[in-house]
C-alpha cells in the first residue's frame, strides 16, 4: 500500500522503505530469524527469498516443482517451514546449511502456518474446510486436529501461551482445536496474543475488531475508526496494538 510523504519521518529510523521493484512475483508472507538476522519470504515463484537484513540483499533459493509458497514460519532452532498449497506440502528450510527438503503433508489447502510458541519447534497449519493440522518437530508426523460439521476456512494461526488459535470465515474461532464462540458471523482475518497473554485481539472484514479475554473466554467488540476490511494485527513488548488493512 503507498503511503503519503508525510507518513514517516527522520525520527522513524531506523525503519527504511526497501525497493522491492525489480522483484516480479506478489511476495505473500514473511518470517523473521532474528538471531541468524534473515528474513524468508514466501511469494508466487517457483521457490522463495532468503533477506540478508546485514547487507540488505535478498537471494532466491530454488526448490523443484513448486509454483509457489504460501506461508512461512521459524522454529526455534532456525529451521524455516514454508507451506505450499498447490502440493499440499510443507518444506523445510535449514539456512546454515543451505539446504530445503519436505517436512510434511497435509489433506487440504494449508492458508497459514505457525510454529508452537513452547519452543518445541511443532508446526500447526490451518487452511479449507476447517484444517487444523499439527506436525511432530522431530519427524514431521501428522496429526489431523481439523474442524468437524461443514466447518468454515480458516486464514490465520497463530500462538497463545501454549495453544495454536485459529480464525477464519464466518466468525470462526478455535483453541487447541476446539471452537469458541465469538458472536459474530463475519470474516476474521487475522488475531494476536498480547505480551501478557491475557487477551487476544480479532480483526476482520468491515472494520471488525474483537477482544478475547484468554482466562474467561468473554468475547466484546471493539469500536474502530474506520469501517474498512483489516488484514493482520501485531502486538508491541509495551502493549501497544498495530492493526493493518485496506486503503492504507
Amino acid at each position: 500500500t503507498p503511503f503519503p510523504e508525510d507518513a514517516y519521518t527522520e525520527g522513524d529510523d531506523p525503519y527504511a522503505f526497501l525497493p522491492l521493484a525489480e522483484l516480479p512475483e506478489a511476495m505473500k508472507a514473511v518470517a523473521f530469524d532474528t538471531d541468524a538476522d534473515i528474513a524468508i519470504v514466501a511469494a508466487e515463484a517457483p521457490g522463495f527469498y532468503v533477506f540478508d537484513a546485514f547487507v540488505q540483499s535478498f537471494d532466491f533459493v530454488d526448490v523443484e516443482d513448486v509454483g509457489g509458497f504460501d506461508a512461512v514460519a521459524i522454529g526455534a532452532d532456525g529451521t524455516a517451514y514454508l507451506a505450499t498449497t498447490e502440493l499440499g506440502t510443507i518444506y523445510a528450510y535449514d539456512s546454515l546449511a543451505g539446504t530445503v527438503s519436505p517436512f510434511g503433508a497435509f489433506a487440504a489447502n494449508a492458508l497459514s502456518v505457525v510454529v508452537a510458541s513452547d519452543g518445541s519447534s511443532s508446526l500447526v497449519a490451518v487452511g479449507d474446510g476447517g484444517l487444523i493440522a499439527g506436525y511432530a518437530a522431530a519427524d514431521g508426523t501428522f496429526s489431523d486436529l481439523s474442524l468437524e460439521g461443514g466447518a468454515p476456512a480458516l486464514f490465520d494461526v497463530f500462538p497463545s501461551g501454549p495453544n495454536a488459535v485459529a480464525v477464519g470465515d464466518h466468525g470462526a474461532m478455535a483453541v487447541a482445536g476446539e471452537r469458541q464462540p465469538t458472536r459474530t458471523a463475519d470474516v476474521i482475518r487475522a488475531g494476536a496474543a498480547s505480551p501478557d497473554g491475557q487477551l487476544i485481539l480479532l480483526v476482520g472484514e468491515g472494520g471488525l475488531v474483537l477482544r478475547y479475554e484468554v482466562a474467561s473466554g468473554a468475547v466484546s467488540p471493539m469500536t474502530a475508526p474506520v469501517s474498512k476490511d483489516f488484514w493482520d494485527v501485531a502486538f508491541a513488548d509495551d502493549g501497544t496494538a498495530l492493526i493493518v488493512g485496506n486503503d492504507g
